[in-house]
């Protein structure tokens, strides 16, 4: 025989309600009541019980998510291949505990969508009011910048990192929140995993980011050819080690930079017949040196428009 949960209305004690009757005697009071009046007054029991529960986990993350864009300190100067990690795992650890909060709140939660915006809101409110507080454009935009590759490099991966629906729709919200806001950005979903990935692979990562815009695969001759050319050439001596590690800093930053510019497809064409096209030619030709002097003027070029322009 199946039970469910109730409660008496008269005497307020709690009941296990037979599934085939229809009336039963309160072992509390011995009063008699309909049993469906006592599944119902169990019900509101219930719900008084979720709402405490649901109030409690979101004061939680309401205390700790607002600081997750402006909160983190040093993130683009950590954001190399031998301290992303580390800088990573400190911000998930300083967020875990209020985005488990949310969790449990969207759990429980009758409004769910409801609670997604505004809890996608909350995480973006101080970085929003830091924008909206600066007096001239140029320094709005370089706000915006700087939060833009906060949210792609930290934010949206750790709420990712959590695992979940909760958390997937979460990410997604944020970014809608973002956008509503700064009309102009076209952030994507990034995981740590793909991102730390990209330092353990050692990807070309302009020529990558150049190739993947123009329609090129990942196995095409430019990549192919540049990644030959790393291995067999620029790291088998020293300079041209310490170039590979420089470029290994630097470029995520130029490549994140360019993507979020809403003609990103006009700039990696360019770098393409400018920069990489020429590259190859040169290493075709068995010109090594001028092809190294080339990519190297390239790095610097897109690195005085896309990362210190903005930090001047």
């Amino acid at each position: 025989m199946e039970f469910t949960e109730g409660k008496c209305p008269k005497c307020q004690g709690k009941l296990q309600i037979p599934s085939d009757r229809e009336s039963i005697i309160c072992m509390y009071c011995g009063k008699e009541i309909a049993a469906k009046a006592a599944i119902e007054s169990g019900k509101e029991d219930m719900k008084e019980f979720n709402h405490a529960a649901f109030l409690k986990y979101y004061e939680t993350a309401k205390m700790g998510l607002p600081t997750m864009v402006t909160g983190i300190k040093n993130g683009m100067k950590d954001f190399k291949k031998n301290t992303y990690e580390t800088a990573f795992s400190n911000y998930l650890d300083q967020y875990k505990q209020a985005l488990e909060a949310f969790h449990h709140a969207y759990i429980i939660s009758e409004e769910k969508e409801t609670l997604l915006q505004d809890v996608a809101k909350l995480i973006i409110s101080e970085s929003v009011e830091e924008v909206k507080a600066l007096p001239k454009e140029r320094q709005k935009e370089q706000k915006i910048m700087d939060a833009n590759m906060i949210l792609v490099v930290y934010v949206i991966p750790a709420i990712l990192e959590m695992s979940g629906e909760s958390f997937d729709l979460l990410a997604d919200q944020v970014l809608i929140e973002w956008k509503k806001e700064f009309p102009k950005t076209n952030l994507r979903k990034s995981t740590y995993e793909n991102i730390a990935g990209g330092f353990r692979k050692k990807l070309c990562y302009i020529t990558t980011a150049v190739c993947d815009q123009t329609g090129k695969p990942d196995d095409c001759h430019e990549l192919n050819v540049l990644r030959s050319y790393r291995d067999e050439y620029l790291l088998k001596d020293e300079m041209g080690k310490q170039l590979v590690e420089e470029y290994y800093d630097i470029a995520p930053t130029i490549v994140k930079r360019i993507s979020m510019r809403s003609n990103a497809k006009e700039i990696y064409t360019k770098i393409l017949n400018k920069y990489i096209t020429p590259c190859i030619f040169l290493i075709e030709q068995n010109e090594l040196e001028k092809s190294k002097d080339l990519y190297q003027e390239m790095v610097r070029n897109l690195q005085a428009e896309f990362v210190l322009s903005y930090i001047q």
